[in-house]
């Protein structure tokens, strides 16, 4: 098997920000729409350091595009209309 490449950071913080998205969905039914704002906010603020930390505008690639960085980042909405197209191509 290939030696895992993927950084433990990335995943973590892709996997919080799937979490964030399914608190605000959580919030929303409970009647917390006070609480949207703060994981809006959380969410792009990690978004934005993933994007600077290991997107490659050379490549359109996060993480060189291994062992599913790329889906990691289309899943929590990363990337534009064209680099996602290219991307779920790879995948």
């Amino acid at each position: 098997p290939e030696k895992p490449f993927i950084s433990d950071p990335f995943v973590n913080t892709c996997l919080y920000v799937e979490a964030l998205y399914n608190l605000i969905e959580i919030a929303k039914v409970i009647g917390k729409e006070e609480d949207v704002k703060s994981f809006e906010e959380r969410i792009a603020e990690r978004k934005k350091a993933i994007d600077e930390k290991y997107f490659d505008s050379q490549t359109g690639d996060y993480l060189e595009g291994k062992q599913g960085a790329n889906a990691f980042a289309l899943n929590i909405g990363l990337g534009d209309q064209n680099e996602n197209a290219y991307k779920i191509k790879q995948i």
